[in-house]
């Protein structure tokens, strides 16, 4: 990794700390034992429900790596629109073509894998586009709205993280404090000095290989208040995109609403559960009702979701809600219109852990 530490080393104590948080690889014996000694004081009650919801199966990731499964679609299905933009579209294609363009520029400006690259922008294509060039070169990012992160804190994440670069947009760019040495470069700057790239070559560039190291950091403000920078490792994020429940049944064909913060873990979850399956994702302008009548999944908190009539999204299959305790009437209503998963799950364990289809005559 960069400046030769290792992410699973790093417990900054300042402003803002900087954490990863692993899961020890322990036997399922091993397992049922500790949590059983652990657990000894409960009611029985508790100890149900500790067994119902605190061990699921074992299942192994068709992908290791969510840059593999978003190639596999740019192979399979190019033309396929991966991205929707406002009146802007972008096929699997061209979504992987301006990657690899802003990937390599990146290490043209000496950006290598294992370093932090600052995503300073807004929901917007080029976002996706930033993010998936960082999975390209093996880089670590960093999302923050630049529209609505102070100042300041921008600041206190640029000098504890220490970026190779910093990437923004023309329309984001005056909104940025001054990062001193910090390299800035705007997506459109970027892609206009690849005028050289050749559309039919493979730029050579060098993912990671290892499922343990670090996909992104997420900044939050942590229930203590005290901003905590959260990383989230390949493995645990391939483990709920790529397998049942967390991948919502996303299909090819099928359109991913894109309505989250992009400081938020579950925008991840929305961003990479279309573009691992083949799928859509359609970005929100300022209108969730819009976005959300168009899709067939939706990801949100429960008072996101409280702002949507779900009668006017006939084309919904799924809902997920995380992020704040679920009502019962909101679950009551929405599960009325389509798959209803209420969903818990602290940041560190990589946006949720525990998943339930809610059905109505079973609460």
């Amino acid at each position: 990794m960069s400046n030769g530490v290792k992410m699973k080393q790093f417990i900054f104590k300042s402003n803002i700390e900087l954490r990863e948080t692993q899961t020890a690889a322990l036997s399922d014996t091993h397992r049922q034992a500790n949590w059983e000694e652990m657990a000894s004081h409960l009611s029985l009650w508790d100890l149900k429900r500790i067994k119902q919801f605190g061990f699921g199966r074992r299942i192994k990731p068709d992908k290791q790596f969510v840059l593999d499964a978003f190639e596999q679609h740019v192979q399979q299905t190019p033309e396929s629109i991966a991205i929707i933009d406002g009146e802007k579209r972008l096929s699997y294609r061209e979504l992987n073509l301006k990657a690899t363009q802003i990937a390599e520029e990146l290490v043209h400006v000496g950006v290598r894998q294992g370093d932090y690259i600052g995503l300073f922008v807004s929901r917007s294509e080029s976002l996706i586009v930033a993010i998936i060039a960082s999975l390209k070169i093996g880089a670590i990012y960093i999302p923050q709205d630049a529209k609505k992160t102070p100042a300041n804190a921008l600041k206190s994440i640029v000098e504890l993280v220490k970026p190779a670069a910093i990437l923004t947009t023309e329309t984001c760019c005056g909104l940025l404090p001054d990062f001193n040495q910090t390299n800035t470069f705007t997506i459109e700057n970027l892609l206009q000095r690849n005028t050289a790239f050749n559309q039919q070559a493979t730029v050579s560039v060098s993912p990671t290989k290892y499922s343990d190291d670090t996909c992104f950091v997420l900044f939050t403000s942590g229930t203590t208040g005290t901003p905590n920078g959260v990383c989230v490792s390949h493995k645990n994020l391939s483990n709920i995109i790529m397998t049942q429940p967390g991948d919502l049944g996303i299909k090819p064909g099928m359109v991913v609403s894109q309505l989250l913060s992009i400081s938020f873990d579950m925008s991840a979850w929305e961003i990479f559960g279309a573009l691992c399956h083949g799928a859509t994702l359609i970005l929100r302008g300022s209108d969730f009702q819009a976005t959300a009548s168009r899709a067939n999944v939706i990801i949100a908190t429960p008072s996101i979701l409280a702002r949507i009539n779900p009668s006017l999204c006939p084309e919904l299959e799924t809902v997920a809600v995380a992020g704040e305790p679920c009502p019962i009437p909101l679950a009551e209503k929405w599960s009325g219109f389509c798959q209803f998963y209420n969903c818990c799950g602290p940041t560190e364990t990589t946006i949720v852990n525990t998943m339930q289809k809610y059905h109505r005559a079973s609460r």
